[in-house]
């Protein structure tokens, strides 16, 4: 994962693509999971939808999108991305208002819609972490270690 980071109010307004270089609008808003301080959707308005402040926005998968540039992000570059969805797919999803964001099925709900699985919580391995752990794997150079290593039994 050599993709160069992207600060946080950068990707608000940001321009989404469809597979064929097609706006397909614009993120509104992101959602966070607190557990695994990761992002879990992209609040999309889309393009050919009216924007008001009480209209619905479309929640998206954070794993459907890509950086669509291959060059170094800088600051003064806006980040566009592409997302991996059908057109048709994204103008029939759910959409989600504020008071749908405190009910506890709509995650479940748009992750089946895209047929994306969740990604795991912050206590499971996943690529990262591995990579992470396997530089730390020096014997008693741990600090996830239970223990100390201990020393070898004299003879």
């Amino acid at each position: 994962m050599n993709e160069p980071a992207i600060r946080a109010s950068k990707l608000v307004g940001a321009q989404v693509n469809d597979q064929s270089g097609h706006s397909a609008g614009q993120i509104q808003d992101i959602i966070v999971n607190p557990h695994s301080g990761r992002i879990d959707f992209a609040l999309l308005s889309l393009s050919g939808r009216g924007m008001n402040a009480n209209a619905n926005l479309v929640p998206v998968p954070w794993k459907l999108f890509r950086q669509q540039s291959s060059s170094q992000y800088s600051a003064g570059t806006e980040p566009v991305f592409t997302l991996n969805v059908e057109p048709g797919k994204l103008k029939g999803a759910p959409t989600l208002n504020s008071t749908d964001l405190d009910q506890s099925q709509w995650r479940q709900r748009i992750y089946a819609y895209y047929g994306v699985t969740p990604q795991p919580s912050a206590g499971a391995a996943d690529s990262d972490q591995e990579e992470t752990k396997g530089a730390r794997a020096l014997p008693g150079k741990n600090p996830e270690s239970p223990t100390p290593p201990q020393p070898p039994p004299n003879p």
